[in-house]
């Protein structure tokens, strides 16, 4: 059974659950259209596996270094065995920056940052908090990330609790200047 499914120019990755070893990432070569590849299959459980801009790296959860607590990864793409914990009390949704100089994930209800520092080998500084997010209810349980962060970092779009905590309902509108222009 798949979760989600995550693009890059070169591949997609995305979560299957395995009886032996849980929750795994596999990824699948897109130029030319192959056969899904494991890359990461642990006894932890590993998910919401993201796509460094450049394409070299993957940020994702694993539960490896504590049972049951997930904690974010880098792990260099294609997996080559270079692995990097980036959070240290606990994190979940890891999200890469437009120009991948950052990632952004939750931990509890905080939502952090981290340096990502240019270079050949992947370099990061130390996690700091941006700000506290109410999430909705399935947000850590959700197969996708419930926010977005745009372009240029300075804004970010969040799928919170309202202040009664109730998670509200999101219309999208198709073609909605065609809609404007009838009336």
């Amino acid at each position: 059974m798949t979760l989600h499914l995550i693009f890059h120019e070169t591949a997609s990755i995305f979560v299957e659950f395995s009886p032996l070893t849980s929750q795994d990432l596999l990824f699948l070569p897109l130029q030319p259209p192959g056969k899904p590849n494991t890359f990461s299959a642990t006894p932890a459980a590993e998910m919401n596996g993201s796509f460094s801009p450049d394409g070299r790296f993957v940020a994702y959860c694993s539960d490896e270094s504590r049972p049951g607590e997930f904690e974010v990864f880098i792990s260099s793409f294609p997996p080559s065995g270079s692995k990097w914990q980036v959070s240290s009390s606990g994190g979940y949704w890891p999200v890469w920056s437009e120009d991948g100089r950052e990632i952004y994930f939750v931990s509890g209800t905080t939502l952090m940052a981290t340096e990502v520092i240019p270079g050949a080998t992947f370099q990061f500084g130390p996690p700091h908090p941006l700000f506290t997010i109410r999430p909705a209810e399935n947000f850590l349980g959700g197969a996708h990330a419930d926010y977005s962060v745009y372009p240029g970092r300075q804004k970010f779009l969040l799928n919170q609790l309202t202040s009664k905590g109730e998670s509200p309902p999101i219309t999208v509108v198709a073609n909605w200047t065609s809609e404007l222009k009838r009336k």
